[in-house]
């Protein structure tokens, strides 16, 4: 095994072991009941993937349970919240629940006000990620696995690196911080920021204000957790179409399935591609997992089933 093939192993490693310091508090059916505060401590992937650190949060975090609607308690962070020191959002961010749940604020024509417009960002898109082969019509398309960790509460998926303006899910939002100073600039569901619906394909009023959440995602670098959404990562995982060409859009009805959340996860350079010029890039990212009664795949004619510890995204 040469030394790229060991720091991609590292660096997939890392991923899945981070997102759950990076949540602090637990993942699916893990979140705690008391709202009792306590210190956050994180650990948090390097930039290399080779070792890691730990930071105590000088602040106090919530420990807020997931059926506890986030927006229904006092901000912990009063006036003045922002994206540091960082705290996991474990309450509902939606009527669906935590952050991973899916949760939109969707209009009847399927555009939402809480997706929000996030210019001129390096992000990762794992709309089409999930089993071990290859999907979509072009011949061409590589496969982009989402795998599963030994508990089944996080899945590893590999996502195509973009530049340029996405959507980032409001609640979607990881850092409890930043949802909060999100919440207060652009409302409940996002509406006062530019949006999918006042902003569709980027174009829209420069009056509208971007969203605070979206400053820390276009600023995201592993070295610099005091700019970023989600300390210790490369990027974050946000929504374009840019894929669309190679995955036309459609739909698949699934039930009972766990799917892999990986809107606004945070996500990490495969080997050596954050310097990379070649035209695709990919990046690893670590994607907490939901179970859906019902749930819509975004391409047609697809199999539910991923395969064997594989899940969609």
């Amino acid at each position: 095994m040469n030394i790229k093939s060991i720091r991609h192993l590292v660096r997939n490693l890392m991923a899945i072991i981070s997102l759950g310091a990076i949540l602090t508090l637990g993942l699916v059916g893990c979140a705690p009941t008391s709202t009792t505060s306590t210190t956050s401590t994180q650990s948090t992937a390097s930039n290399n993937g080779g070792s890691s650190t730990t930071q105590t949060n000088a602040n106090v975090c919530p420990a807020l349970s997931s059926e506890t609607a986030c927006n229904s308690v006092t901000p912990y962070c009063g006036d003045d919240c922002d994206n540091s020191p960082y705290c996991a959002a474990t309450c509902a961010t939606s009527k669906s629940g935590p952050p991973w749940s899916g949760g939109s604020y969707t209009a009847p024509d399927g555009t939402s006000t809480g997706m929000l417009y996030c210019p001129k960002a390096t992000y990762a898109l794992c709309h089409f990620s999930g089993p071990r082969t290859p999907t979509g019509t072009n011949p061409d398309n590589i496969p982009l696995p989402c795998k599963l960790n030994a508990s089944g509460t996080v899945a590893n998926c590999k996502c195509q690196v973009f530049e340029g303006g996405s959507y980032l899910n409001m609640p979607a939002i990881l850092n409890l911080g930043a949802f909060y100073e999100t919440v207060d600039v652009c409302g409940p569901e996002g509406s006062k920021c530019k949006n999918q619906l006042n902003c569709p394909n980027g174009e829209c009023d420069d009056s509208i204000p971007v969203a605070p959440a979206c400053k820390y995602v276009v600023a995201q670098d592993a070295d610099k957790p005091e700019t970023s959404l989600v300390p210790g990562a490369d990027l974050i995982s946000t929504f374009s179409e840019a894929m669309q060409n190679n995955y036309p859009a459609g739909s698949t009805q699934c039930t009972n399935i766990f799917r892999a959340g990986c809107m606004a996860a945070p996500c990490w350079y495969e080997e050596d591609d954050k310097n990379d010029s070649s035209p695709a890039r990919y990046a690893q990212c670590a994607c907490a997992t939901y179970f859906y009664s019902s749930a819509s795949l975004s391409q047609d004619n697809l199999n539910c089933n991923a395969g064997d510890g594989y899940v969609w995204e």
